[in-house]
């Protein structure tokens, strides 16, 4: 699989992180669904910090829509 071709399990969204805590995150989707959300690998390792307030980009399974990972900070 090419990494320019979109993944067809997985939904993505841009929402704002609400709270964090420790390595879970709590991002608004939606205008009021809200998703707990880890840290992407990537995002880890280059040491990205992810506060309350911030955009962010996630993808979310379409078999557990409640969960998802955190996998780009937009500029905002």
């Amino acid at each position: 699989m090419n990494n320019d071709e979109p993944r067809s399990d997985v939904m993505i969204y841009e929402g704002q992180v609400e709270n964090v805590i420790r390595d879970k995150v709590f991002v608004k989707i939606e205008g009021e669904r809200i998703v707990v959300a880890t840290i992407s690998g990537k995002i880890r390792q280059s040491g990205i910090r992810i506060l309350p307030g911030d955009v962010v980009r996630i993808e979310i399974s379409v078999y557990d829509p409640t969960k998802g990972r955190v996998v780009y900070r937009l500029k905002a």
